[in-house]
């Protein structure tokens, strides 16, 4: 039985995927031996079908903690856009995936190109995501102005959902 509070619609769905897309950094985030470690990566790619893709070097300890435990968060973020996506990763050397995935700027990295030797890429797999989706001005505008009253007021600000267009929780 699924949780009311999530929602599986298909919308959701596109709208989260749409919003990642909407990022070129995210944190990935693994269980290691010293417990959870975040870092910055280079997002891929991001399908509903194909899952969320990053590029790693073979050697890295990300890439032995996954190993170890395939359970990893990622994250996005800006100003007025949060996705938190839970799921399980993998790590392959699909060199077709590569080549499809690589463009110039992976060189920085990987400098001999797709066919660099080092190079891996992790899949992360969702599970469940939630984002919250606060881009329009009439929701920016009125949270400035209620923030602003509290503030000259001297009083503790609380956000309310009603400051966040969308806050939606999804079972993938």
């Amino acid at each position: 039985m699924s949780d009311p509070t999530f929602d599986s619609s298909i919308e959701a769905r596109q709208h989260l995927f749409k919003l990642c897309n909407e990022f070129r950094q995210g944190m990935l985030i693994t269980e290691g031996n010293a417990g959870l470690r975040s870092r910055p990566m280079a997002l891929k790619k991001a399908t509903i079908e194909d899952g969320i893709w990053f590029f790693s070097d073979k050697a890295s300890p990300k890439n032995r903690e996954i190993e170890k435990d395939p359970h990893v968060n990622v994250t996005f973020m800006t100003n007025d856009k949060w996705v938190s996506i839970t799921g399980s990763a993998q790590i392959s050397e699909d060199q077709a995936k590569i080549e499809e995935l690589f463009n110039e700027a992976d060189k920085l990295w990987f400098p001999k190109g797709p066919k660099d030797s080092t190079i891996s890429l992790i899949k992360v797999s969702p599970v469940s995501a939630e984002y919250w989706d606060n881009g329009g001005i009439f929701k920016k505008l009125q949270f400035v102005a209620e923030a602003a009253a509290h503030y000259v007021a001297g009083e503790k600000f609380q956000a309310r959902a009603s400051h966040i267009s969308e806050d939606v929780k999804l079972q993938l």
